[in-house]
């Protein structure tokens, strides 16, 4: 769902993982198979694992300070630090929060009319150990419509329509992070024994400045 980005030197974030060898792009990445199905959890706890144990999520984002009606570009980064193969959700799923000074927190919004989709097989890839999944997203810091007219020329209409808006309210210091959250597994034919992450994954936070 959301465009694999660069190699990992082009990201410029400082991943806190002293064993990341190989940085592939996320469309090299094996998916599952046509016959693999999904199961939840409960009925599979054999082939989940904890994802807060095998992966971690990095935010970053070029600038610190951005104007209120200035998209905020964000990167993504999912490395999978333990040694074994495992699937993991593609990042088109993650969720984006802001919080203000005092705690106050908000989840960002789709601009566009979106309806949820059911995860299937095909939105997993299978990640080796120390390789990374890198994927960008864009925020307004605003849920007003003329502000999304004015940044509508810079977005491709697959962007349009990814594009998520947080009404923070006024100018200030906030707190941005990214949670990633799966609560099925891939029962796959030809990888009976390969587990895959599950639970909630929240990333780094990122401090950023919204001015007038």
């Amino acid at each position: 769902m959301l465009r694999c980005l660069k190699l990992v030197a082009a990201i410029a974030i400082p991943l806190v993982v002293s064993h990341v060898r190989v940085v592939v792009p996320a469309r090299s990445f094996t998916r599952p198979q046509k016959e693999a199905r999904l199961a939840r959890l409960e009925n599979r706890p054999d082939l989940g694992v904890n994802m807060s144990r095998v992966a971690r999520l990095r935010l970053s984002s070029e600038r610190r300070v951005y104007r209120i009606g200035e998209l905020v570009k964000l990167e993504l980064a999912l490395v999978n630090v333990s040694r074994h193969r495992t699937y993991f959700p593609q990042l088109g799923r993650v969720e984006i929060f802001s919080s203000d000074k005092k705690g106050n927190r908000k989840q960002a919004t789709a601009i566009a009319l979106m309806t949820e989709v059911m995860p299937t097989p095909e939105t997993y890839s299978m990640i080796e150990p120390g390789e990374l999944h890198s994927a960008s997203r864009q925020v307004l810091p605003t849920c007003n419509r003329h502000a999304f007219q004015q940044v509508r020329a810079e977005l491709t209409t697959v962007e349009r329509n990814l594009l998520l808006c947080v009404d923070i309210g006024r100018p200030g210091t906030y707190s941005i992070t990214s949670e990633l959250t799966n609560w099925f597994v891939v029962l796959s034919p030809d990888e009976q024994d390969l587990v895959t992450a599950v639970g909630r994954l929240r990333s780094n936070a990122l401090t950023i400045m919204i001015t007038r």
